[in-house]
């Protein structure tokens, strides 16, 4: 899973430096008391909605993907993983637009 982590923290880092900004957030999650890995993996996310529309994000995942596999696809065969990563993608930010926070049951 670490794998593709790093491809989405690297797609976000083409679009927009945010390295220290990242760093300095980390930090203060995990001096709050939050699990480094959990952490790590969140701040990672922060500003990849631009890499997504630009795909950046879908192509550091495939080529993750056949790379763990040892695979190298055609053109035609990536561009459907591409399509699927993408499609995996835009269902899962819909479910999440779904999903209400009640504040009054945060401890």
């Amino acid at each position: 899973m670490a794998d593709y982590n790093l491809a989405v923290l690297e797609a976000a880092n083409v679009v927009q430096t945010r390295e220290e900004e990242r760093a300095a957030m980390l930090s203060e999650w995990v001096a709050s008391g939050a699990i480094e890995e959990c952490a790590t993996r969140a701040v990672n996310r922060l500003g990849t909605e631009e890499c997504w529309a630009q795909g950046l994000v879908t192509d550091r995942l495939a080529d993750t993907f056949q790379r763990r596999l040892g695979l190298q696809l055609n053109d035609a065969a990536t561009g459907s993983l591409k399509f699927l990563v993408a499609e995996r993608y835009d269902e899962t930010q819909k479910a999440i637009e779904l999903v209400k926070i009640q504040s009054d049951l945060i401890a």
